[in-house]
């Protein structure tokens, strides 16, 4: 009896390890790197949650981010240099901190510059974005909100 028990589990084993594997998508699997390439402009700008985007001419300033491939390479700044900006430079290299999840935008150039993505997820090709960034005192946090040309 016991016999015949074992027998039958053993076969009831076979058949079910014999069960086709489902078929699944390669391409559904991969995980694609954030690209933000294109011209950006300034939409509005925060401090301490109080919008001052009429405060200083913020539409002026625009970012102009280009890829080399899939990996982020340089970028280029337009506009007035007179408004509250966090760095000076006009051109340089920009990065990720992470390709796929970013949490933060790195600047290079003359100067570099680190700044916390405010909205997470960062959405590939979307159409906004933005940048919380302390200028000078800690307690002052800007939040810059960019959107696509």
């Amino acid at each position: 009896m016991m016999k015949n028990i074992f027998t039958i589990c053993v076969l009831a084993l076979f058949f079910i390890g014999c069960e086709d594997d489902d078929n699944i998508n390669p391409s559904g699997l991969i995980e694609n790197t954030v690209d933000i390439s294109g011209n950006w402009q300034v939409a509005s700008v925060t401090q301490n949650n109080i919008d001052i985007t009429n405060q200083f001419d913020f539409q002026s300033l625009g970012l102009t981010f280009k890829n080399s491939g899939d990996t982020p390479s340089t970028f280029t700044k337009t506009g007035t240099s007179n408004i509250p900006f966090p760095f000076s430079m006009t051109d340089g290299a920009f990065s990720f901190d992470d390709l796929v999840y970013p949490t933060k935008l790195n600047f290079s150039g003359s100067e570099d510059i680190t700044m916390e993505l405010a909205e997470l997820p960062l959405v590939s090709k979307g159409k906004d974005f933005k940048l919380r960034v302390t200028l000078g005192c800690s307690d002052n946090i800007y939040v810059y909100s960019f959107k696509k040309k």
